[in-house]
């Protein structure tokens, strides 16, 4: 699964960052992860839910990516990131 959520950011990303989006913001649920795009002001739902499972790696991978507690689930928690999509380079501010 790692491998396949790794890829899966990725794509999710890329996507916002070529949409120009100026959120990205994963909705998890009971059993699937949401992902919606604010896009010239409007939110915008992404077509594909991710399975709980999924969601769990692409929560911990986004921790990884900035340099937060990846054990700490009930704190809120503030970090940055940084996306290079062809040769631009955006930060990422982040809230968990």
């Amino acid at each position: 699964v790692h491998g396949d959520a790794v890829s899966i950011l990725n794509k999710i990303l890329v996507y916002g960052f070529d949409m120009r989006a100026s959120d990205i913001h994963f909705e998890p649920a009971a059993d699937h992860l949401t992902v919606r795009y604010r896009i010239d002001g409007v939110l915008r739902e992404h077509s594909e839910k991710y399975t709980k499972e999924v969601a769990s790696e692409i929560t911990n991978r986004i921790k990884i990516m900035c340099h937060v507690d990846t054990t700490n689930r009930f704190t809120p928690q503030d970090g940055q990131m940084k996306i290079d999509n062809v040769g631009v380079t955006a930060y990422a501010r982040v809230s968990t």
